[in-house]
């Protein structure tokens, strides 16, 4: 089942050194069932998925009619939290800056 996006609570955890780090940052996939594109971005993203947790997002269920009325005809869509990444095909460039503002404490 394809999650939803929630864009609040970007707490921190406690590493196994006693600090406090950031979790890995939320990647949200917006897409579809049967979508070729969609499966080749994440093909895509592979060299860098070990960098963020991707949650996948199906815009026509009920529950994402505001997805679906952004995107239906731009999937796959991708965001780091609430900022918009890229959409149509995976921009490696835009998703290293959107993960390095994470990194620097701009979502938190």
């Amino acid at each position: 089942m394809l999650g939803q996006p929630v864009f609040a609570g970007h707490a921190r955890h406690a590493s196994s050194t006693g600090t406090t780090e950031p979790p890995l940052p939320r990647v949200y996939l917006f897409t579809k069932t049967d979508c070729q594109l969609c499966d080749e971005a994440k093909e895509a993203l592979e060299p860098i998925m070990h960098k963020f947790v991707l949650e996948e997002v199906d815009i026509t269920l009920p529950e994402n009619e505001r997805w679906n009325e952004l995107y239906r005809y731009d999937i796959p869509v991708f965001h780091v939290y609430e900022e918009f990444v890229c959409k149509h095909h995976v921009d490696l460039l835009a998703f290293e800056r959107a993960l390095e503002k994470y990194k620097n404490g701009v979502f938190r």
